[in-house]
């Protein structure tokens, strides 16, 4: 089954609403007020600025929304390469993200209700309070993104057999799901230096899933699928 030319734009679409949302969580939110070793600048951090944090948990849930249709769509892009590998990496996508990550952003919630509108705990406790809530986001983070990462790794291996994806992206999409198969299984074996995996998933990752962006968005750099579709009609 060919998939229409306006239905991978409209994923491609989809997939720029879940870098917008992610990034602008990530950076402008929990980059800027999560300081997951200082409760307190924490607490001060969102206390400054309750309506940005509060943004960034929409623009969250927004990719996750998003991702929705994204799972869909790549199951039925790979199904004519291998309906289990289809399946089974869709799956683990909608498990990672819709799933794991909505449910993980109720911690976010919980870190931001506790410091701006609890006024029963002294400063002491209130820091605790929401540096816990804070690091049990981050770990939630982690643990979708083992999920994330044999998705990633297994679309690789479904862009190499489907002979119309660009062989670089594949082997690159293979490399960023063991990227982040790093960053979870070392984050937690080796916590001191969880920021060393954590770049190394943002140089692989990032390429990744700008260079997949860019072939659902624009027609010009999906050349070889329609291609391969003409050839098999």
């Amino acid at each position: 089954m060919r998939i229409k030319s306006s239905t991978l734009t409209f994923g491609g679409v989809m997939y720029l609403l879940i870098f917008i949302g992610a990034f602008f969580s990530e950076g402008a939110i929990r980059g800027t007020m999560f300081f997951l070793e200082d409760g307190a600048a924490t607490v001060d951090a969102i206390q400054s600025n309750p309506g940005l944090f509060e943004k960034g948990i929409l623009g969250d849930l927004t990719a996750f929304i998003a991702d929705v249709f994204i799972s869909i769509l790549l199951f039925f892009l790979f199904k004519p390469v291998n309906t289990l590998l289809a399946a089974t990496l869709s799956a683990l996508r909608l498990i990672a993200h819709p799933a794991i990550g909505i449910s993980n952003l109720l911690f976010q919630y919980q870190a931001g209700n506790l410091a701006i509108n609890a006024s029963s705990f002294s400063e002491a406790q209130l820091a605790e309070l929401t540096l816990n809530a804070a690091q049990i986001h981050h770990m939630g983070y982690l643990l979708a993104g083992a999920m994330f990462g044999v998705h990633c790794f297994l679309m690789g291996m479904a862009m190499f057999k489907s002979g119309f994806f660009n062989k670089g992206l594949a082997a690159i999409m293979l490399v960023a799901g063991l990227s982040y198969l790093l960053e979870t299984y070392g984050s937690v074996l080796w916590p001191n230096v969880s920021g060393a995996f954590a770049n190394v998933v943002m140089i692989f990752a990032v390429i990744a899933e700008i260079w997949l962006l860019l072939w659902l968005l624009i027609p010009r750099f999906r050349r070889g699928y329609n291609q391969t579709q003409t050839a098999q009609s």
